[in-house]
């Protein structure tokens, strides 16, 4: 079993998506919106443009899992804690990937805050450490991002997030691993209170261009319904649920790859005192 694990979790590293905490992985909203997350405001997950964060009012636990396949061995667990300060928002993030042979864990601090009305700003910095094997050990770098929103209108949101712009590489005595550099850009238009249309475009530096979009209705003011895909050599069919019990936001979001089959991502956020 575990020959088979190894096998597919190198498999799927071949394939022109991402499959870790060294690359993209979307939040469980986003990801039911077929990855879209630049654009949407007050995204307390882990994975996720730091300048939505700037919003906050009251302190915020954002916990997240996402399961690759149906194979346990490729889950990721991600937590986020975001409070608001008087000078701006601060909080901390981590994450891990992976299974006895082989994980990463990704530890991170980040800053964000509204400079105006319509302008937002955030900036994060993660330490990311990788098990390697028995023989290589554990390596591990500083990876820099930061985002920022734009509010061009009432109605219409522009986004745009840059990943590892310092180009940062994990290394061992035998080999140089470059992480995953991106940038992502797109923008969110409210069509009227209960219906948002996202898209997105994001350019991972060595690799294709990735497309998303997505449809978020608010059913209810407790149930919305998302919809949308994403396009990189294969176009994801993605939907998903948000409820918002009291203090609680429960998110689901699927994504079906035409090979490999389901991804499941969930996660809860709790507000303090809201």
């Amino acid at each position: 079993m575990k020959t088979f694990v190894t096998a597919l979790f190198f498999l799927i590293f071949a394939l022109p998506f991402s499959a870790s905490v060294l690359q993209q992985v979307e939040n469980p909203r986003s990801a039911a919106l077929g990855g879209c997350y630049v654009m949407l405001p007050d995204n307390m997950y882990a994975h996720a443009n730091q300048a939505s964060i700037s919003s906050v009012l009251s302190p915020t636990l954002a916990v997240s899992y996402q399961n690759r396949f149906v194979v346990k061995e490729l889950s990721l667990l991600s937590a986020r804690f975001s409070m608001p300060t008087k000078w701006m928002n601060v909080g901390v993030s981590y994450s891990f990937f992976g299974f006895s042979l082989y994980h990463e864990m990704k530890t991170g601090v980040h800053v964000s805050k509204s400079l105006s009305p319509q302008f937002s700003l955030g900036a994060q910095v993660d330490y990311v450490s990788v098990y390697l094997s028995p023989e290589d050990g554990t390596t591990g770098t500083f990876v820099p991002q930061i985002g920022m929103q734009i509010k061009a209108s009432p109605s219409l949101t522009i986004g745009a997030h840059v990943h590892n712009f310092t180009f940062s590489k994990l290394g061992t005595a035998y080999h140089h691993e470059y992480l995953s550099t991106y940038l992502s850009a797109g923008l969110g238009y409210l069509i009227d209170k209960k219906l948002l249309v996202t898209t997105q475009f994001s350019k991972p530096l060595r690799e294709e261009v990735i497309l998303c979009g997505g449809i978020d209705y608010k059913l209810m003011p407790e149930l919305i319904l998302r919809t949308g895909f994403r396009s990189q050599q294969y176009v994801q069919p993605t939907f998903g649920i948000g409820l918002n019990v009291d203090l609680f936001q429960v998110d689901l979001g699927f994504q079906f790859h035409p090979l490999l089959g389901m991804t499941l991502s969930s996660g809860v956020v709790y507000v303090f005192g809201k």
